[in-house]
């Protein structure tokens, strides 16, 4: 009896591994498709401004985000992108304007501990952009950011890594 259960317990080992074998390839498939989805994004692209992102969900346009969009005609503005539109250049890529941001949020959050300038500045240019385009969303209410204003204010504020945080879903509580 020991001998079959050692049998049916490598039988088991054997089927488990062939399950991993076969759920990683499944999931290798699944990287492929959507690393063949990303080049194509740039053609979806209407502003000329926006740059593949890491994350499929993450390459949107500004012209495919109404909120987006609405700013762009409330200000009667006739540009192809948000990057190019005064309101977005003051209010997220202006140093002076960000650290009075950053005050604001410092006496509702606290400090943001070890976090170099540079990383302070695009938290509080994401948020800006947020406000800017969508008002007070809430708390831990998020929307994915057009490529391009990701991309402009990762460049003016870039981190000497070049590695950056995409979007992260809420933590729940």
């Amino acid at each position: 009896r020991k001998a079959d259960n050692m049998a049916s317990t490598d039988s088991e080992a054997q089927s488990d591994a062939t399950v991993s074998i076969s759920d990683l390839s499944s999931d290798e498939q699944k990287d492929e498709e959507e690393n063949e989805l990303k080049p194509t994004f740039c053609h979806r692209c209407q502003c000329q401004c926006c740059a593949v992102m890491p994350l499929v969900m993450e390459c949107i346009c500004c012209r495919e985000i109404d909120e987006v969009q609405g700013k762009m005609l409330r200000r009667g503005v006739n540009a192809s992108c948000i990057t190019e539109v005064d309101s977005f250049q003051t209010c997220c890529l202006n140093p002076d304007v960000l650290r009075v941001a950053y005050y604001a949020y410092v006496d509702h959050h606290g400090r943001m501990e070890e976090a170099t300038s540079h990383e302070r500045y695009r938290y509080i240019a994401y948020r800006q952009f947020v406000r800017l385009c969508w008002g007070h969303l809430g708390r831990a209410v998020r929307v994915t950011l057009p490529s391009c204003a990701v991309n402009k204010i990762r460049s003016t504020f870039s981190a000497p890594t070049g590695q950056y945080v995409g979007f992260l879903y809420p933590a729940l509580d």
